[in-house]
Order: structure tokens, then C-alpha cells, then sequence
């Protein structure tokens, strides 16, 4: 019986396969302008880089919040948007190596969420404004875990290895050749997806189309890039929205009512159980 059960799981593991890789070889095979990819460069990878989290938290203040004088909030998410940029670009146009050590460091990655979380406290004086931008935060560390741990367990290889002959379609070659090499079997779920759908929910009641879009073209942009499958897109945004209800319904969070400590703690805690596992990257 137990043979029977595990034969029959992975025929329709093969059978997902094949139906997930006919979908998403359209896009593989895609090649689009180098200023459109440039532009689907940026929601394809800005959740995957470590100053991803205060640089989308920033977006989210500008645009949910109501301020009586937002010239400091306006000049510092203008100032991190141009040095984020102006990092991503050099990388991904000029295959700068010190921009690939500052862009996807392990370190960087536990630091920058805590530091995201104190640049929104002292810019934004409305603390409903403040409770919303902290949110994707607060959910941020129990994603990423989530997603470890099933990318472990699944070791699905990403498309950028299996199909490495169609490096030469994408004009910004080093994002597959940089995931070939940093992101081996770590397709299934795709952890932009889900962080991306987590930025999104904030802005879900109000800009219920710059959401969407927002986690479409992340979506699109990371399957482009031979990085993800589309189900393993699409698996990404479900863990998100599972850990969300899981976060308002059953641990009883109010994304409008939160506190500075709140994605501190829950930070921290992962930080803690990627030292205690050893684990040498979470992307």
C-alpha cells in the first residue's frame, strides 16, 4: 500500500512537472527589449536583494500615508530608492562583483529588516501609517522560514541550471548565471513571490491595482529570469496568504494596530533558528 501511495504521488509530481514546464516555457523562451527587461529587472529581484525590505516599506509609507510635511519621508525614500538602484544596475549592466557581495549578503539580509523598521518609527508620525508599512515585516521572517524549510525538503532545480542554453535569450544574463551559482535547488516556492505578495497586502484595500501589479510583474519577471517555475510562483503567493490569515485570525495581529516590536520579535526569531540550523543562505 505504501509503494502504491508513493508511486502514485510521484506520477503526479511528474505529471505537475511537465504541465508547469510547458507553462512557463513560454516565458523561458521570451526575449524581450533591454530597457523592458532592465525595467522587469527591478520588481523580478527587488525582493531578493538585501535592501529590498526598507526600500519597498519606504514605497508603501509614500503611498498609504496621510502627512502634514512629508519632505523627510519623500527625500529618504528618494535617497535609498537611487542607492538601491544605482547598486542593482551596476550589477546587473557592469557584473560588478562588489555589488554582487553587497546585494546578496547573508549578513545584510538580517540586518536591513530591523533597520527598515526604524527608519519607518521616526518618518512616519501616524502610527496607524506606521503600523500598516511595518506589517510585511512583522510576516516577513515566518515566509522565509516557511519557505527554507519546504525549499529543503523539495530541492527542486531552478530552470537557470536545467536550462542553461537560454542564458543567451535574457540581455541581463548575470541574474541566471548568479542564480545558477548562489541558488541551486531552491526553486520550490519562490521566496520573492511570497515577500512580494506580503508588500502587497498594505497597499490591497487602497491600490488594490498597484498590488496586483506589484506581485504580477515580481511573479513574471522571476519565471523570465529562469529563476522560478510559475507554479512555484504561484506556490510563493499561497504561503503568503496562508501565514497572513494564520497571523490575523489565529495569533490575532491587527495589520492597522501593530508595534515597533513586533517585527523585531519576529526577526529575531528567525535569526535565531537559521543560527541554530547553521544554514548558509535563505534565498
Amino acid at each position: 500500500m505504501l509503494n502504491k501511495a508513493r508511486s502514485k504521488m510521484e506520477l503526479l509530481a511528474c505529471l505537475r512537472d511537465r504541465v508547469d514546464e510547458k507553462l512557463s516555457g513560454l516565458i523561458f523562451h521570451t526575449s524581450l527589449p533591454a530597457i523592458i527587461e532592465l525595467f522587469l529587472s527591478i520588481p523580478g529581484a527587488c525582493f531578493g536583494v538585501t535592501p529590498g525590505t526598507p526600500f519597498a516599506s519606504l514605497c508603501i509609507a509614500c503611498l498609504v500615508g496621510n502627512y502634514e510635511n512629508p519632505m523627510a519621508l519623500h527625500l529618504v525614500t528618494i535617497a535609498v530608492s537611487i542607492q538601491v538602484l544605482a547598486a542593482w544596475f551596476s550589477y546587473v549592466l557592469g557584473n560588478s562583483l562588489s555589488m554582487e557581495k553587497l546585494l546578496f549578503n547573508l549578513k545584510l539580509y538580517m540586518v536591513f529588516p530591523p533597520c527598515a523598521v526604524f527608519l519607518c518609527y521616526f518618518l512616519i508620525p501616524d502610527r496607524q501609517t506606521f503600523s500598516k508599512c511595518i506589517y510585511p515585516l512583522t510576516i516577513f521572517m515566518p515566509i522565509v522560514v516557511s519557505e527554507y524549510v519546504l525549499k529543503t525538503m523539495v530541492g527542486r532545480e531552478r530552470p537557470c541550471e536545467k536550462y542553461n542554453n537560454l542564458w543567451e535569450k535574457k540581455y541581463l544574463v548575470a541574474i541566471p548565471k548568479l542564480l545558477a551559482k548562489i541558488g541551486k535547488n531552491g526553486s520550490f516556492p519562490s521566496t520573492d513571490a511570497s515577500v512580494a505578495a506580503a508588500f502587497a497586502i498594505p497597499l490591497a484595500k487602497e491600490y488594490p491595482n498597484v498590488a496586483i501589479a506589484l506581485v504580477f510583474l515580481t511573479c513574471f519577471g522571476r519565471v523570465y529570469f529562469l529563476a522560478h517555475y510559475v507554479l512555484d510562483t504561484i506556490a510563493g503567493i499561497m504561503i503568503t496568504f496562508f501565514i497572513d490569515s494564520l497571523a490575523t485570525n489565529v495569533i490575532g495581529l491587527d495589520m492597522e494596530e501593530l508595534s515597533w516590536w513586533h517585527p523585531l520579535l519576529s526577526h529575531f526569531c528567525g535569526v535565531f533558528y537559521f543560527i541554530v540550523n547553521n544554514t548558509r543562505g535563505i534565498k
